[in-house]
């Protein structure tokens, strides 16, 4: 399947084929500290999100599979919609 990956900064965009599990893999090689939402999309639609958060993971939050900017933030675990 085609999927396209969307950072949301309109740069750095791309699509991607493979597995959705393979597709979000892909993602997170290219993220980085842009405080956007990452959203995977197929045939226009949106089927996950790794959603921003400007403000530092609790303990909760690291229980999850999440990626951190120290106290600027973090993106969620993926959420498929």
């Amino acid at each position: 399947m085609m999927y396209y990956i969307n950072y949301h900064t309109g740069a750095g965009n791309f699509e991607f084929e493979g597995t959705l599990e393979d597709v979000k893999k892909e993602a997170d090689k290219s993220i980085a500290y842009t405080q956007q939402d990452i959203t995977i999309e197929m045939n226009g639609e949106e089927i996950a999100r790794r959603n921003w958060y400007g403000v530092a993971a609790t303990e909760e939050d690291k229980q999850e599979n999440i990626i951190e900017y120290g106290s600027f933030g973090f993106y969620s675990e993926w959420i498929d919609l």
